[in-house]
Parts: C-alpha cells; structure tokens; sequence
C-alpha cells in the first residue's frame, strides 16, 4: 500500500537528520569541546559567565561578586579577562634553597627585610602610576599559590590556554615546559637593568647578576630558552621534575596548546557547510511555496488557444472519492476547455485499503464505461 511507502520514507528522512545531528552536532561536543580548558578568547566570549584569569588560572567568581572586599564594581571591571597583575607572586625568599643561588644571596644580603627589598616583599609590578591612581590594589594578602587558592580556590574553574603567537603579540618573555608556560617577563627585564658592562659589551651570562636569584642550571634553562620548549634541555641538566614546582610557583601562566587538531577543523568545516546547505534549502523551499501561494495571473495569447494540453494523472490505489476529486481539480485547471485533453492512467489492478473495487474499476464506473479484462488484455492482428 502506499502508506507504506510513505512511513518508510519518512524512517529513511529520520535516521538521515539523525546521523547528520549526530555525527556534525554532537561528536563535536564529545571530542573536541574542551571542559576546563580555555583560552581567553573562549573565555571573554561567554555568555553569563563571571570568570577572571589568575596566573594561568580560571575563576568563576559568580557567587563571589557580592562578597569581594573592593566592592563589585572593581571586581567587574576584570570580568573576562586576565587579572593576573593585581595578585603578586610569592616572594623570592619563599622558595627552597635548592632553587636559589644561595651564596649570591647571601652576598647581597637579600634576605634583609625591608619594603623595598622585593626579594622579601611582594609585589605587584606589572601596575602602574595610573592604576594606583584610580584605586586598583595589589592583592599582597593574596601572594602566590597558596595565598591565591586561599582567597580564590573555591571558585577554581579551569585552566588558561596560550598559543606561542598569543604570547609573542604581547611581547613576553616565556618558555613551555612539558606543554605548561612560564612567563618569566618581569624575571628576566628586573636582570636587564642589572646587566653590567665589561670592555664595552654587556655582559650575556646571569651568573653574575643581582636580580638572577635562582641557581645557575635554572638562569641556564630560562635565558636559553626563551620563546621556546626547554623541556629537552631542563631533562638534560636535571633528569628529574623537582624544580617544576618552583617555576610554578613564580612563573605558572597555564598551558601551551600550538597543536593543530585537524579532525576537529574538519568537523567543525563540515558543521559550516551543512549549515548553509540546509539554510539555503530552506530559503528555496520558502521561495517556491511564495511562488505557489501567489501565482500570477495568466493571459492567453492565440498561440496558447490553439495549442492542445494534455493533462495526465497516474492513478495507484485511489478510491472513487480521492479520483473524484483528481478529476475535479483538473477540469478547474485554467487551460481553454476546448484543447484540454485529459489521460488518466491506471497502472495496475491494486485494491486500495477499504475499497471493493480495485482503482482501474472505480476509474471506469467514473468515466462510464465496462472494463473486459479478455478484450484490454488482447492485442490487435
């Protein structure tokens, strides 16, 4: 029956719109969309979210707008953006020694406390004049790590994704260590003022310099590898990770991602086509119903009066109501009636559901006339 033919289109239409969902909708959702992970356009493109960026570090600090010391509008004011220069590192002197160069330590006397003394105290050095002027604070009570997590850590949402390029445009001084960023920008221009001079060329070694308060090996790494991965050098010097932890703690600003994912492009190409594919579809389909909703009006010219028009119609399963109402709609057809031909054409015995008579018979009761099956089925001499 026809119905049949129709539901099975219908099944066929489905699992396509189906397949197409799922393989271009949601197997981008599941293997390319990352949950924690986020750069900071990703990050200044969210819609009703309230996350600021700290040392590599994501913050949703939705539930905490309202209980910030500085009140809400100085919170907001860093809303999607990176607020890492208004939460100082830890103090220099807070590392282990076996991180520090000690002896040159010592000789300086650096450990001394004082206010001015950075190596004790810390700061924020990234803020200007102009920032202290309009009321932004270094969050001293905040220092590193542990004072961040303290202050922020409930509301830890994610980690900070960089590109190479990204951290290029900004001019910052940075290596990667198995695929995690260090911004070593104000480490290494607090040692350029401190270069000095020997036979008119200044000197290119840390070994030396006042404000290179980390052991040699580490200057070593750093200075060497310097908009680079120095993960194939730091194994070479040390062959263990115990001095991550230290350039975490002052360096950290998230994770190297310089990976093109060409399965994810792809996908994400194919969303795109398939997009405008069926926008376009759907702008036809609008047109083409305008078209048949409005029809224009249509004149006959002499050429149209004297040119026959057949009109054929192929008949299934119809009963004598559904043929009834065929023939109707094209006696109504606008053509001149007097070259109008109609041809209607039955192809098969088929009973239609509900019927008793098959679509040939209730043709020929509608068209007056006696089916012989003996004398139609006969061929001419």
């Amino acid at each position: 029956q026809a119905w049949r033919e129709k539901v099975a289109l219908f099944i066929i239409m489905l699992l396509c719109s189906v397949f197409f969902v799922g393989v271009l909708g949601f197997v981008p959702l599941l293997l390319c969309k990352e949950d924690i992970i986020f750069s900071e356009m990703e990050i200044w493109l969210q819609t009703g979210e309230s996350w600021v960026i700290v040392h590599g570090v994501i913050y949703d600090v939705k539930d905490f707008i309202y209980k910030h010391p500085g009140g809400v509008d100085s919170i907001m004011a860093f809303m999607g953006q990176d607020a890492s220069r208004l939460f100082p590192r830890a103090p220099p002197v807070t590392l282990p020694d076996k991180c520090l160069d000690v002896e040159k330590i010592k000789a300086l006397n650096l450990t001394t406390y004082s206010p001015e003394n950075n190596f004790t105290n810390p700061t924020c050095p990234s803020l200007s004049d102009m920032d202290f002027l309009l009321g932004v604070t270094c969050h001293t009570f905040a220092a590193g790590q542990n004072g961040t997590t303290k202050f922020l850590g409930q509301y830890e949402r994610g980690v900070l994704s960089v590109t190479s390029a990204e951290l290029n445009d900004k001019n910052r001084h940075w290596f990667s260590l198995y695929d995690r960023v260090y911004d070593v920008t104000d480490y290494i221009e607090a040692a350029n003022k401190k270069r000095k001079w020997f036979n008119g060329e200044q000197e290119t070694s840390l070994d030396h310099n006042e404000a290179a308060y980390l052991t040699p090996t580490l200057n070593k790494v750093i200075v060497r590898s310097l908009g680079t991965d120095a993960t194939d050098l730091y194994e070479s010097l040390f062959g263990s990770a115990e001095y991550i932890a230290c350039l975490d703690k002052i360096f950290y600003a998230g994770l190297l991602d310089d990976d093109f994912d060409s399965f994810c492009y792809a996908i994400n190409v194919m969303m795109y086509i398939m997009l405008i594919f069926v926008s376009t579809l759907m702008v036809v389909q609008f047109l083409a119903s305008m078209i048949y909703i409005c029809p224009r009006h249509r004149t006959y010219t002499d050429d149209d009066v004297i040119s026959p028009v057949m009109v054929k119609v192929p008949c299934y399963c119809e009963g004598d109501n559904e043929l009834r109402k065929t023939i109707k709609s094209v006696f109504n057809t606008s053509y001149p009636d007097e070259n109008k031909l109609l041809v209607m054409v039955a192809d098969g015995l088929i009973t239609g559901d509900g019927e008793d008579m098959s679509t040939p018979d209730h043709l020929a009761n509608l068209l007056g006339f006696d089916i012989d099956e003996f004398e139609d089925m006969s061929t001419p001499d």
